[in-house]
């Protein structure tokens, strides 16, 4: 025969916390769609818009595995592709547990975390505001170490905020001679926000 609810907490037995349940009950895949308003620009010509797509996956308790890309497109006389920046990584979700002893919400795939990620950065390297020839296009790859936050927001909603550290490598001119490639540090900062399904 079954101790009541009432029994069971009075014998020193608490019952699972919402948080806990909260983190179980959410996906273990998250697609992606929306934008980096960083990364907006706009002039005289026309302006860039910076387009979003991504999916998450959950590794494990507090890893996920990223596959995502920003891309970029002018618009000027008509849409053209400016800029791609593919990128695959992984974040660990750190603090989950201690939210849920104190009995705070938590998701399987949100809240603080630190990521590594590889990133192909393809830039057209004429503008597509100004210029009609063919598009040609210069890869710099990096990897980024970024400190980021992410939150869903209601039920269809995201946004996904960080900051970091990237190691880009960039093309050094000398004269007229073909350039050699110099990894360069920067600091990174990313805001996206849109829809999450």
């Amino acid at each position: 025969m079954g101790l009541p609810l009432s029994t069971t907490v009075a014998l020193g037995q608490s019952p699972v916390p919402d948080s806990a349940r909260t983190a179980t009950a959410t996906p273990q895949t998250l697609f992606k769609l929306g934008v980096s308003p960083p990364k907006a620009w706009g002039s005289y010509w026309g302006f860039k818009a910076p387009l979003y797509v991504g999916v998450e996956r959950a590794v494990g308790k507090h890893f996920s595995a990223t596959l995502d890309s920003d891309v970029l497109v002018g618009f000027s006389r008509g849409g053209r592709l400016a800029g791609l920046t593919p990128s695959v990584g992984v974040r660990y979700y750190y603090n989950q547990a201690r939210r849920q002893r104190l009995g705070k919400a938590t998701t399987r795939l949100g809240g603080t975390y630190v990521q590594l990620q590889y990133t192909s950065n393809f830039t057209r390297m004429y503008s597509p505001l100004t210029y009609d020839g063919p598009a040609q296009f210069q890869h710099e790859p990096s990897a980024e170490l970024l400190w980021g936050w992410q939150r869903q927001l209601g039920r269809y909603g995201f946004v996904d905020a960080g900051a970091g550290l990237q190691m880009r490598q960039q093309p050094w001119y000398q004269g007229y001679s073909t350039p050699s490639y110099r990894w360069q540090p920067s600091i990174l900062l990313r805001v996206r926000a849109g829809f999450a399904f």
